[in-house]
This record gives structure tokens, C-alpha cells and sequence, in this order.
């Protein structure tokens, strides 16, 4: 199967626009050329999308190699027919942009997470029971590869207010002790909470159902994981293709 088939059906597109934002983005950052400029600047940087564009290809060609590279060529064709169900497909072409939109969001979360994490530090009261509600985001968060992340935010977050309280034990021993883990957990269900809206969102919440039994499937559960796992190197060959075409088109 050649690369524009795979991509057509696991939809790299979301990060082929992201990357040539970063390009053009870069561009204008190289040239001091603000925002909004005038109309004749302006369509110079539409142009220079289009020709970003002829790109499109090589960053197909990126991506399936990783994921071939990373499931052989048999793991990869039979993941890629079980991913031409419906709700497979619907999920796929919302993926990328629920990522991106989590990622912009991260700087206001933080900010809510860090009143959240003060206020439990100054509460003794037991965290409540996690509910059914919690549950099942946590368990989205997991299905979709994200849970992780999720994690590692809540940890930082919970990590930079113990400090700032005056916690002076080492970091790991902060993050171990009983109130790191009772505020971590608040502000994980919080942030898993905010997730699985996005993802509600973006889906439509009359197909969330199927597209979380989808999300247990094998072909979408490997995709996903696969999608994970080649996340380093796909992001290493994104960079030097980004070198790339500000050195052709600047």
C-alpha cells in the first residue's frame, strides 16, 4: 500500500498543517514580519503555503515509514483494513485536532490546576470516592494514548505547588508521599474530565458510543498505540523536513 493510502485512511493531515504553520510561522519570525500585515505581504505568505504544500507527499511518506517500521508490513496491513469501519474513520479525523486543542489549552489548565491543587492542600478532608463519570474519562484517556501526558501534568503541577508551600524533601520524595498522591489524583480526574469533553466535542456526542467500542477494537487499539510509540522519531524526521523547507522557500 504506498504512503497517500495509508494516510488517507489514518488522517496525518492535522499534523501536516500543524508543521506548515510551524513553517510559515518561522518564516514570518525570520522576515519580522507581523501577525497581520498588509493585503500584497499577506498573500506572499498564502503562497508560500501553497508551495509548503508540494511537501505533502514526502510527510506522507515520513509518517507510513514509521508505522511500518514499527509494525512490519503484515501488522501494518491488517491494522490498516480493520481501520475502515466508520467509526474508526470518524474518530481518526478528529484525533489530531482534539490533541492539538488539548495542547493550546494546557496554559489555562495549569492555571486552574494549580488553584485546584492549593485548595486541596489546604483542605484535610479525604478526597471523594472516583466516580462512574471519572472513571470512564480515565478510561478514555487511556484508550486514546494520552493518559501519560495527563499524568505528567498533574504530577508537575502537583509537584510545583508543594514546593512553593515550602515542601524541602527531594522531588521524587515529595511525589510519593500521601498528600502528593491524594492532590495528583484530583487534578488527573480533572484533566481526564476535560478530555473526554473535547473528545465528545469533536465526535459528536451521538457516535461517542461507538466510537468508544471502537477504541477497544484491536485494529484502532493498535493504531493508537503505534501512533504513540512512533511520536519521537516521526517528530525527529518532521524537524529536519521543517529545516528543509525554510532553507527551499526562504
Amino acid at each position: 500500500m504506498n504512503p497517500s493510502s495509508i494516510a488517507q485512511l489514518t488522517h496525518p493531515a492535522a499534523l501536516f498543517a500543524q508543521t506548515a504553520a510551524t513553517v510559515v510561522a518561522e518564516v514570518r519570525r525570520k522576515l519580522y514580519v507581523p501577525d497581520c500585515a498588509d493585503d500584497d505581504v499577506e498573500a506572499e505568505f498564502v503562497a508560500l503555503r501553497q508551495r509548503i504544500e508540494a511537501y505533502r507527499p514526502e510527510f506522507c511518506a515520513l509518517f507510513a515509514s514509521a508505522l511500518l517500521e514499527r509494525l512490519g508490513a503484515e501488522g501494518l496491513q491488517q491494522m490498516l483494513d480493520g481501520l475502515k469501519t466508520e467509526a474508526a474513520q470518524r474518530y481518526l479525523e478528529v484525533a489530531e485536532h482534539i490533541r492539538l486543542e488539548l495542547e493550546q489549552s494546557v496554559p489555562a489548565l495549569k492555571q486552574k490546576l494549580t488553584a485546584a491543587a492549593k485548595s486541596a492542600l489546604e483542605s484535610s478532608a479525604p478526597s471523594p470516592a472516583i466516580s462512574r463519570a471519572q472513571q470512564s474519562a480515565l478510561s478514555l484517556a487511556r484508550a486514546v494514548g494520552i493518559e501519560g501526558a495527563l499524568n505528567g501534568l498533574a504530577r508537575s503541577v502537583t509537584l510545583q505547588v508543594l514546593l512553593e508551600q515550602g515542601g524541602n524533601a527531594t522531588q521524587a520524595q515529595l511525589l510519593v508521599s500521601p498528600e502528593a498522591q491524594r492532590i495528583q489524583g484530583i487534578l488527573l480526574g480533572m484533566l481526564a474530565g476535560f478530555h473526554a469533553r473535547l473528545f465528545i466535542r469533536h465526535v459528536g456526542e451521538a457516535h461517542v458510543s461507538v466510537v468508544v467500542a471502537e477504541l477497544e477494537r484491536k485494529p484502532l487499539r493498535d493504531y493508537v498505540s503505534a501512533r504513540t510509540a512512533i511520536r519521537p522519531a516521526l517528530h525527529r524526521g518532521l524537524n529536519q523536513l521543517i529545516v528543509r523547507m525554510l532553507s527551499e522557500v526562504l
